[in-house]
């Protein structure tokens, strides 16, 4: 390529390197949820006005700042993968995945795929196989994401629900519905009726807004509500449709003072709190805008959970014999936290995606190789991390999204505030946040 006269600019102003910042028709990126042709209406759900319950938990003084989640969060996947491996790997990978956006590479035991019995077995199963960077569509010779598929029924009154049992009884669990929607629009590659899915969910919705565990035990809770949300935002379902709408009411209804979500109490807890976080971010809520009248949000709550003595999770703040550290309270938070830090929810992140396109201003210098800057040429390699946060830009975190409006950020080093301008170091940072190691998917460049 030759070395034209390419100048890196900004609103058509030549600017310094230190100083890039990506054009505003930068911010297209692939969507990462499936259309769905389900045009399904919520079963009689019906918005319910937002109340604030009580807590027997004070309102948190919690910071939330970018360091705090990120130390409390890698503490967090440090005591997981201690406590956790060997009761549940598929979760603890997955948990791991969401925190670093690496494959987790946990070994799974040779008779794994023997043990899985129940549909959210094998659910579970697949998304610890992606998270792990195994294919399960063959894995210890069996297509998980196939036999799960296989369960659908075709007919009858619970046309489109999965099965329960792998065996192909049970049609009472709402829970797993959800999740064998998320495990298999993740995984990829399943051939099934994804409208007749998404209407048996929606059908089970109740007039609440919310969802129940089973159509036996139907009462809502926050927990299965989350995870219908996502399932539904994973179909093409945004937070305007009438399902999501009405299940977010129901959600701020079980939000309690210090901003945390409860479940079946008064009193907040981090599993709620944690996968609520996630379901928000699938359909692009910010959590710590969700704040109440005690200056709570879900996020400043789930910290307040953070025990520091040993760094996993604490159920809640009561103090009770079942309050403490556990490896689901853990496993939760940590979704939680890194969906508020990548602004996504982990099942959108297992969704693989390639970054290797770039927006035309782009485009154009890297067909030119490079750019000048400050008299001096700039090659290609050196700018690449800036052409990918640009060309991706409203995919990045909200965090870094403003660090990119603001053309740089406030750090503190050695005691003393200093200003860091957005380059190429901060634009590596900015995409290991927000896309993990996908941001390794760059070499083959497609220009749009």
């Amino acid at each position: 390529m030759n070395q034209t006269q390419v100048k890196v600019s900004f609103a058509a102003a030549t600017i310094a390197l230190g100083t890039i910042v990506p054009v505003a028709f930068a911010a297209q990126s692939p969507t990462a949820a499936v259309n769905s042709t389900a045009t399904a209406e919520s079963s009689g759900a019906a918005n319910s006005t937002s109340t604030v319950k009580s807590s027997a938990a004070a309102t948190p003084d919690v910071a939330v700042t970018p360091s705090v989640v990120k130390n409390d969060m890698s503490a967090a996947v440090a005591w997981l993968d201690k406590n956790g491996i060997s009761s549940m790997p598929d979760w603890t990978a997955v948990a791991q995945y969401a925190a670093t956006g690496q494959f987790a590479k946990i070994p799974l035991p040779k008779n794994y795929v023997s043990g899985l019995k129940t549909s959210t077995d094998y659910a579970r199963a697949i998304l610890g196989l992606l998270a792990d960077g195994l294919d399960p569509h063959s894995f210890q010779g069996v297509n998980l994401v196939a036999k799960l598929a296989a369960t659908q029924l075709t007919s009858g009154a619970n046309e489109g629900k999965f099965t329960d049992n792998m065996n192909g009884t049970g049609t009472d669990l709402i829970n797993n519905q959800a999740w064998a929607i998320i495990a298999l629009q993740d995984a990829g590659g399943a051939s099934y009726n994804k409208a007749a899915a998404a209407m048996w969910l929606i059908n089970h919705q109740n007039k609440d807004g919310g969802f129940g565990y089973s159509a036996t035990y139907s009462t809502s809770d926050a927990d299965d509500t989350a995870a219908a949300i996502v399932a539904l935002r994973l179909l093409g379902f945004t937070k305007d449709s009438a399902p999501v709408s009405a299940a977010l009411q129901y959600l701020k209804t079980q939000q309690a003072a210090d901003g945390g979500l409860v479940n079946g109490s008064t009193t907040s807890n981090s599993d709620s709190t944690g996968v609520t976080i996630d379901a928000l971010a699938s359909v692009g809520v910010q959590a710590t805008d969700w704040s109440t009248k005690q200056g709570g949000n879900p996020v400043s709550a789930l910290l307040s959970f953070y025990n520091a003595k040993n760094g996993g999770f604490n159920y809640d703040n009561t103090g009770s014999e079942w309050s403490g550290v556990s490896t689901l309270s853990t496993r939760d938070s940590i979704f939680g936290l890194a969906a508020y830090r990548s602004g996504q929810s982990v099942y959108q992140r297992l969704q693989h995606r390639e970054l290797n396109q770039l927006d035309p201003y782009w485009a154009h210098i890297y067909a030119a190789g490079g750019a000048w800057s400050n008299h001096k040429w700039v090659n290609w390699p050196a700018l690449r991390s800036m052409a990918i946060a640009g060309s991706y830009l409203s995919s990045l975190t909200p965090q870094w999204q403003q660090v990119v409006a603001h053309h740089g950020e406030w750090v503190t080093q050695n005691g003393h505030k200093t200003w860091v301008q957005w380059g190429p170091q901060l634009a590596n940072e900015a995409l290991l946040d927000s896309f993990g190691l996908d941001t390794m998917h760059l070499n083959l460049i497609n220009v749009r």
